[in-house]
C-alpha cells in the first residue's frame, strides 16, 4: 500500500467515524428514558473517542508523509523543461511512481544549479575512475580510461596547439570553478571543516 494509498484510507476511516458519532449524539438527544439515554450518551461517547483516535492517526501519518525528505529520481521522459514566466523547470519522480517532484528555478538559479551540479559531477567522476573524460574533454582524466590509440594530432585543438595544452588550461579554470562551488562535497569527505 502506497503512503497516497494508506492516508486515503486513514481519511475514510475518521470520516466514517465522525458519522457514527454523529448518528449516536442525535439518536442520544431523541431516545425516551433514563436507562436508554444513559445507554445512548454512552455509546456517544465511545463513538467520539473513536473519531479522536482516528484524527490523531490521520494526522500522525500525514505529519509523517509531509516531514521526510522526498526521495525521487529524474523523470525519464522530461527531466528539464522551461515553464511559465521564465522559470526553468527540474521534473522527477518518486522511486515508487506515485509521487511528481517539481522544482523551479529562476534562470539565474537554473544557471548556479547546473554549474554546481557540473561541478559535483566532476568531483564525483575522479574518485569513481574518470568516466566522464570520454565525453567531456574538459573533465580531468583517469590515465586507466584512456584509449591506447589517443594521439597528439588527433588530439591537437582547432589552432594546431597541442591538447594536452589546451586541456590544462581547461582543466585549472574547471577545477577552480569546482572547488569555489557551494555545495560539492567529494565522496567520503565531510563538508564542514
Amino acid at each position: 500500500m502506497t503512503t497516497v494509498e494508506r492516508l486515503l484510507a486513514l481519511a475514510t476511516a475518521y470520516a466514517h467515524a465522525a458519522v457514527y458519532a454523529d448518528r449516536q449524539r442525535r439518536t442520544a438527544l431523541t431516545v425516551e428514558g433514563l436507562t436508554e439515554q444513559a445507554v445512548a450518551l454512552t455509546d456517544a461517547q465511545h463513538a467520539d473517542d473513536a473519531v479522536d483516535r482516528a484524527r490523531a492517526t490521520l494526522r500522525a501519518d500525514l505529519r509523517h508523509a509531509l516531514e521526510r525528505p522526498v526521495r525521487a529520481t529524474p523523470d525519464a521522459d522530461l527531466p528539464v523543461c522551461t515553464w511559465h514566466n521564465g522559470k526553468v523547470e527540474v521534473r522527477a519522480v518518486t522511486d515508487d511512481g506515485s509521487r511528481a517532484v517539481r522544482v523551479r528555478y529562476s534562470a539565474s538559479q537554473a544557471v548556479d544549479a547546473g554549474a554546481a551540479l557540473i561541478a559535483c559531477a566532476a568531483i564525483t567522476d575522479q574518485y569513481l575512475g574518470g568516466t566522464l573524460s570520454t565525453i567531456f574533454g574538459a573533465f580531468p582524466s583517469n590515465p586507466a580510461t584512456v584509449p591506447a590509440t589517443d594521439t597528439p594530432e588527433r588530439n591537437a585543438d582547432m589552432n594546431g596547439h597541442p591538447s594536452h595544452e589546451v586541456t590544462s588550461r581547461r582543466r585549472r579554470s574547471f577545477w577552480m570553478a569546482a572547488v569555489s562551488a557551494p555545495h560539492c562535497t567529494p565522496p567520503g569527505r565531510s563538508s564542514r571543516p
